[in-house]
């Protein structure tokens, strides 16, 4: 809050991590701790802010195949998160590791930004589990419609810890 309205971007939550969920962290369900599921979910429920407060940084994408457990319907959906609702679009990965792949998925998200920006269609909250880890929503921007899947089950649309871009 004191980030409101004074500064031009601001991280809006946990620092992602290597892995969905960081047991070291403990199993109490936290918004700042680190761990991927963490980021995403502050993404998707603080992503009201970007642009009427400032710009978000949800923190950083996940694309590089060693040093992390992440598969790669996460390490997608982590960068479909943060290019459609967040301002700014990072990575700690060294970029000249990048193989077709990562080059077509960063490629595709920095073209994201000229769609110009995106805004909540529904949330349905589904707590199914633990909360704040089983919450599915949908965004529209310009041109598409992003849903996230965020739980730990499958719905009827999506699998867990997966989203869809669709026209």
């Amino acid at each position: 809050m004191s980030a409101y309205g004074r500064s031009d971007y601001s991280r809006i939550g946990a620092d992602v991590s290597e892995v969905w969920e960081n047991a070291s962290e403990g199993a109490v369900p936290s918004r700042e701790k680190v761990s991927t599921r963490s980021a995403l979910n502050n993404a998707v429920t603080r992503s009201c802010l970007d642009g009427a407060a400032f710009g978000n940084d949800p923190d950083v994408i996940i694309l590089r195949s060693e040093r992390q457990l992440l598969g790669r319907r996460v390490r997608w959906m982590m960068a479909e998160v943060n290019s459609c609702l967040g301002s700014l679009l990072f990575s700690s990965d060294n970029l000249s590791r990048y193989g077709a792949w990562q080059n077509q998925v960063m490629t595709q998200m920095s073209q994201r930004y000229s769609d110009g920006p995106w805004k909540v269609a529904s949330v349905t909250p589904l707590w199914i589990g633990e909360p704040g880890s089983a919450l599915v929503v949908s965004f529209v921007g310009r041109k598409e419609r992003l849903s996230v899947n965020l739980s730990n089950q499958s719905t009827k649309n999506l699998v867990a810890h997966s989203s869809v871009l669709v026209p």
